[in-house]
């Protein structure tokens, strides 16, 4: 019952976030701040349920902090922009640490996919490879989260690390 409750509130700023990068490859704070926010409040609140507080705290930190700090390297090779790693940030803190590698593959998997559909477009557009677009990777960290989540609802198991 959580992993749905926590699918269909990540919908609302996933695909939020996911449009706008599409329409002006910008992901702004007045999505991704609140949130983060909203997301480590809402694993309190469901730990809470059950007495648990502190470990909600820590499951929606954590996994804010860790999502966050996989995108850093990529935003401070000039990659990708701040609004990326904030948008994986978003989905660390909903998802939890121990969803982030799948998160992680899921939206490289969409990343690839989106790339190479971008890349092909501008191909048989232009007939060469000269100044290929730029891929707004929010589109693939929305799918990658998005997927990520729903394999968990139906009973999916996470990728795990140890």
């Amino acid at each position: 019952m959580q992993s749905w409750l926590v699918l269909g509130a990540l919908c609302v700023p996933m695909l939020w976030a996911a449009w706008i990068d599409y329409r002006s490859y910008r992901i702004p704070n007045r999505i991704t701040y609140p949130s983060m926010l909203c997301f480590v409040a809402l694993n309190v609140a469901l730990a809470g349920l059950e007495g648990r507080w502190l470990e909600g705290l820590f499951v929606g930190g954590a996994g804010l902090l860790l999502a966050g700090g996989c995108m850093l390297p990529p935003f401070l090779l000039g990659v990708m922009g701040a609004g990326d790693v904030k948008l994986m940030a978003v989905s660390g803190a909903a998802l939890g640490p121990g969803a982030v590698l799948t998160v992680l593959v899921f939206t490289a998997l969409a990343g690839g996919v989106q790339a190479a559909l971008t890349l092909g477009a501008h191909m048989l557009r232009t007939g060469s490879m000269q100044n290929p677009p730029k891929v707004c990777y929010g589109v693939a960290i929305a799918v990658g989260t998005l997927g990520a989540a729903a394999w968990r609802a139906v009973g999916g198991k996470y990728i795990a690390v140890f």
